[in-house]
């Protein structure tokens, strides 16, 4: 992906997060054995995720956005936030 689309695709998912205050997890454990409000915290780290990888384009480590776009994605499918098929949508209309 080229930086545009990466800023692109990341303010629509953290405008699409507004509302889960970014919160970086930390912790060794899965997240959905760390606590019952398993869903809110990993939205919450992808929040977190989302308004970091702005500045490693800028630092230009696109290899790092991109599997930092990649997981963002992972949680927002596990979590049933987004389909598959509308992130890959979201990443062609770019």
């Amino acid at each position: 992906m080229t930086k545009k689309q990466i800023f692109v695709i990341v303010a629509k998912y953290e405008y699409e997060l507004n509302g889960y205050p970014p919160e970086r997890w930390i912790g060794d454990a899965p997240i959905i054995s760390a606590r019952l409000a398993s869903r809110e915290l990993a939205l919450r780290h992808a929040m977190w995720m989302c308004k970091n990888i702005p500045e490693l384009v800028k630092k230009h480590k696109m290899k790092k956005a991109n599997q930092w776009l990649g997981f963002i994605q992972g949680i927002l499918w596990v979590t049933g936030t987004k389909s598959i098929n509308v992130m890959t949508h979201d990443s062609k209309i770019v």
